[in-house]
């Protein structure tokens, strides 16, 4: 979907670092001009995403910096996975199109009694270990020792999810 076209933004993108800039070329005869050419337009916010606000309209840096390396937008559907994890990331070798299942997969773990993700203190004291996929969940056991459900984890989300598994 192509409603909009890169140079109607007056943005530069570069890939290797992930960073977007003004583009001075862009801006002449702006009032800001003189402010903001060749500076980021994209800043970190609270959840950890980059973010700008363009002519008006919030747009985050990984869906801009897709747009701005691609020329189009994600389909329907499709979100823009960062892959380590960090979501200031805006490098493309570190984004990938993902389905909202493929995107839920490769998320940090939150903050459950475990420093793992999916693994939970259990009521009996042990540690449980949990998957889930499409949104259905999936028991993988119960352990002894918190690191020893971590693993479990990571085996099953291996199996499960592929190369969109979180590393932890």
């Amino acid at each position: 979907m192509r409603s909009k076209k890169m140079d109607d933004f007056g943005l530069s993108y570069n890939p290797h670092t992930g960073l977007i800039h003004w583009n001075p070329s862009e801006l002449k005869g702006a009032a800001w001009n003189g402010k903001f050419a060749g500076k980021e337009a994209f800043t970190s916010i609270s959840d950890g995403y980059r973010q700008s606000n363009i002519r008006g309209k919030k747009y985050y840096g990984h869906r801009m910096a897709w747009f701005l390396h691609f020329g189009e937008w994600p389909e329907s559907g499709m979100q823009i996975d960062h892959i380590n994890g960090d979501r200031a990331d805006n490098r493309i070798k570190n984004l990938r199109l993902a389905t909202i299942s493929q995107n839920g997969a490769n998320r940090k773990s939150g903050r459950g009694a475990s420093k793992y993700l999916g693994v939970s203190k259990h009521h009996s004291g042990k540690w449980v270990a949990e998957i889930q996929k499409d949104g259905k969940q999936k028991y993988i056991g119960l352990f002894e020792r918190e690191i020893d459900a971590a693993t479990a984890y990571r085996i099953e989300a291996r199996k499960t999810h592929g190369e969109f598994a979180a590393s932890q």
